[in-house]
Protein backbone atom coordinates (compact mmCIF):
# COMPACT_ATOMS: atom_id res chain seq x y z
CA UNK A 1 0.00 0.00 0.00
CA UNK A 2 1.48 3.12 -1.26
CA UNK A 3 -1.47 5.51 -1.25
CA UNK A 4 -4.82 6.12 0.86
CA UNK A 5 -7.33 8.38 -0.74
CA UNK A 6 -4.69 9.51 -3.22
CA UNK A 7 -2.32 10.54 -0.24
CA UNK A 8 1.41 8.95 0.05
CA UNK A 9 1.79 6.65 3.29
CA UNK A 10 5.27 5.75 2.18
CA UNK A 11 6.53 6.96 4.99
CA UNK A 12 4.36 6.69 7.94
CA UNK A 13 3.96 3.48 10.09
CA UNK A 14 2.12 0.60 9.78
CA UNK A 15 -0.67 2.07 12.47
CA UNK A 16 -0.65 5.39 11.01
CA UNK A 17 -1.27 3.50 7.62
CA UNK A 18 -4.40 1.72 9.46
CA UNK A 19 -5.60 4.71 11.09
CA UNK A 20 -6.09 6.03 7.62
CA UNK A 21 -7.38 3.02 6.31
CA UNK A 22 -10.14 3.01 9.03
CA UNK A 23 -13.45 5.31 8.89
CA UNK A 24 -16.87 4.61 8.91
CA UNK A 25 -19.02 1.79 8.48
CA UNK A 26 -20.17 1.65 4.65
CA UNK A 27 -17.82 4.44 3.62
CA UNK A 28 -15.35 4.33 0.43
CA UNK A 29 -11.66 4.29 0.94
CA UNK A 30 -8.99 4.20 -2.06
CA UNK A 31 -5.95 2.02 -1.52
CA UNK A 32 -3.15 2.24 -4.18
CA UNK A 33 -1.12 -0.77 -4.19
CA UNK A 34 2.50 -1.58 -5.84
CA UNK A 35 3.02 -5.11 -7.04
CA UNK A 36 6.46 -6.48 -8.17
CA UNK A 37 6.52 -7.18 -12.03
CA UNK A 38 3.25 -4.62 -12.59
CA UNK A 39 5.12 -1.12 -13.88
CA UNK A 40 1.73 1.11 -12.55
CA UNK A 41 0.67 0.91 -9.49
CA UNK A 42 -3.12 -0.41 -8.97
CA UNK A 43 -6.16 1.51 -7.24
CA UNK A 44 -8.84 -0.62 -5.15
CA UNK A 45 -11.61 1.08 -4.13
CA UNK A 46 -13.02 -0.19 -1.30
CA UNK A 47 -16.44 -0.12 1.32
CA UNK A 48 -15.49 -0.26 4.54
CA UNK A 49 -17.60 -3.02 6.77
CA UNK A 50 -17.05 -4.05 10.34
CA UNK A 51 -15.35 -7.37 11.01
CA UNK A 52 -14.52 -9.20 13.66
CA UNK A 53 -11.58 -11.48 14.37
CA UNK A 54 -11.97 -14.63 16.57
CA UNK A 55 -10.88 -14.55 19.82
CA UNK A 56 -9.54 -17.74 20.02
CA UNK A 57 -9.03 -20.52 17.33
CA UNK A 58 -8.79 -24.39 17.90
CA UNK A 59 -8.30 -27.58 16.65
CA UNK A 60 -7.07 -31.26 17.66
CA UNK A 61 -4.17 -32.28 15.92
CA UNK A 62 -2.51 -35.32 15.25
CA UNK A 63 -1.60 -37.18 18.36
CA UNK A 64 -3.92 -35.89 20.63
CA UNK A 65 -2.20 -32.38 20.81
CA UNK A 66 -5.11 -29.69 21.46
CA UNK A 67 -3.96 -26.75 19.31
CA UNK A 68 -5.37 -23.40 20.69
CA UNK A 69 -4.58 -19.98 19.34
CA UNK A 70 -5.15 -16.42 21.08
CA UNK A 71 -5.63 -13.48 18.80
CA UNK A 72 -6.41 -10.76 21.31
CA UNK A 73 -7.44 -10.51 25.49
CA UNK A 74 -10.59 -9.18 25.30
CA UNK A 75 -12.74 -9.60 28.40
CA UNK A 76 -13.62 -12.98 26.69
CA UNK A 77 -10.50 -14.49 25.85
CA UNK A 78 -10.70 -16.54 29.37
CA UNK A 79 -14.07 -17.75 29.30
CA UNK A 80 -13.74 -18.69 25.30
CA UNK A 81 -10.06 -20.30 26.07
CA UNK A 82 -10.93 -22.26 28.87
CA UNK A 83 -14.26 -23.74 26.82
CA UNK A 84 -11.68 -24.37 23.68
CA UNK A 85 -9.65 -26.17 26.22
CA UNK A 86 -12.64 -28.32 27.33
CA UNK A 87 -13.80 -29.19 23.95
CA UNK A 88 -10.40 -30.18 23.34
CA UNK A 89 -10.02 -32.08 26.22
CA UNK A 90 -13.65 -33.84 25.98
CA UNK A 91 -12.06 -35.11 22.33
CA UNK A 92 -8.93 -36.75 23.86
CA UNK A 93 -6.17 -33.80 24.13
CA UNK A 94 -2.98 -34.94 26.05
CA UNK A 95 -0.90 -31.87 25.26
CA UNK A 96 -1.52 -28.30 24.06
CA UNK A 97 0.25 -26.38 21.94
CA UNK A 98 -0.91 -22.54 23.28
CA UNK A 99 -0.18 -20.16 20.11
CA UNK A 100 0.30 -16.34 20.63
CA UNK A 101 1.85 -15.43 17.64
CA UNK A 102 0.95 -12.03 16.94
CA UNK A 103 -0.96 -11.54 19.80
CA UNK A 104 -0.45 -8.10 20.46
CA UNK A 105 -1.77 -7.81 23.77
CA UNK A 106 -5.27 -6.62 25.59
CA UNK A 107 -6.76 -6.68 29.35
CA UNK A 108 -4.16 -7.41 31.75
CA UNK A 109 -6.80 -9.19 34.12
CA UNK A 110 -7.28 -11.55 31.12
CA UNK A 111 -3.51 -12.13 30.85
CA UNK A 112 -3.44 -13.37 34.61
CA UNK A 113 -6.55 -15.40 34.20
CA UNK A 114 -5.44 -17.16 31.24
CA UNK A 115 -1.89 -18.11 32.65
CA UNK A 116 -3.76 -19.36 35.77
CA UNK A 117 -5.68 -21.79 33.11
CA UNK A 118 -1.94 -23.52 32.65
CA UNK A 119 -0.55 -22.56 36.03
CA UNK A 120 -0.59 -23.97 39.78
CA UNK A 121 -0.28 -21.69 42.58
CA UNK A 122 2.52 -19.70 41.67
CA UNK A 123 3.01 -15.64 40.78
CA UNK A 124 1.90 -14.57 37.54
CA UNK A 125 3.06 -10.88 38.31
CA UNK A 126 4.31 -8.46 40.61
CA UNK A 127 3.01 -4.90 39.89
CA UNK A 128 4.69 -1.68 40.54
CA UNK A 129 4.05 2.09 39.79
CA UNK A 130 5.59 5.32 40.74
CA UNK A 131 2.77 6.21 43.20
CA UNK A 132 3.70 3.31 45.43
CA UNK A 133 1.36 0.24 43.90
CA UNK A 134 2.92 -3.12 44.57
CA UNK A 135 1.01 -5.66 43.89
CA UNK A 136 1.23 -9.63 43.59
CA UNK A 137 -0.93 -11.46 41.14
CA UNK A 138 -0.86 -14.87 41.78
CA UNK A 139 -2.67 -18.23 40.17
CA UNK A 140 -4.67 -20.86 41.93
CA UNK A 141 -4.60 -24.89 41.74
CA UNK A 142 -7.72 -26.72 40.13
CA UNK A 143 -7.46 -25.19 36.68
CA UNK A 144 -8.09 -27.36 33.09
CA UNK A 145 -4.84 -27.08 31.67
CA UNK A 146 -2.35 -27.76 34.85
CA UNK A 147 -1.57 -31.36 34.46
CA UNK A 148 -1.06 -31.23 30.68
CA UNK A 149 2.54 -31.00 28.83
CA UNK A 150 2.20 -27.48 26.78
CA UNK A 151 4.37 -25.56 24.58
CA UNK A 152 3.90 -21.56 23.84
CA UNK A 153 4.57 -20.22 20.96
CA UNK A 154 5.36 -16.14 20.64
CA UNK A 155 7.27 -14.10 17.89
CA UNK A 156 7.64 -10.58 17.72
CA UNK A 157 4.51 -9.68 17.41
CA UNK A 158 3.28 -11.36 20.87
CA UNK A 159 2.95 -8.13 23.09
CA UNK A 160 2.12 -6.53 25.83
CA UNK A 161 -0.47 -9.64 27.53
CA UNK A 162 1.08 -12.07 25.54
CA UNK A 163 4.31 -11.22 27.29
CA UNK A 164 2.87 -11.66 30.97
CA UNK A 165 1.50 -14.94 29.79
CA UNK A 166 4.87 -16.45 28.31
CA UNK A 167 6.95 -14.95 30.95
CA UNK A 168 4.76 -16.31 33.61
CA UNK A 169 4.70 -19.87 32.14
CA UNK A 170 8.68 -19.67 31.75
CA UNK A 171 9.50 -18.29 34.76
CA UNK A 172 7.57 -21.00 36.38
CA UNK A 173 9.22 -23.69 34.87
CA UNK A 174 5.43 -24.82 33.16
CA UNK A 175 6.50 -24.77 29.54
CA UNK A 176 8.92 -24.65 26.48
CA UNK A 177 8.88 -21.39 24.69
CA UNK A 178 9.26 -21.63 21.08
Amino acid sequence: VIAVDGESVEDLSFDEVILRVRGPRGTDVTLTIAREGVEEPIDFTITRVRFEIATVEFEMLEGNIAYIKLTTFDQTATEKTVAALQTLLDQGAESVIFDLRDNGGGFLNQSISITDIFLTDNVVLHERNNSGLDQVFRSDDGDLGEGLPLVVLINGGSASASEVVAGAIKDNGRAVLM
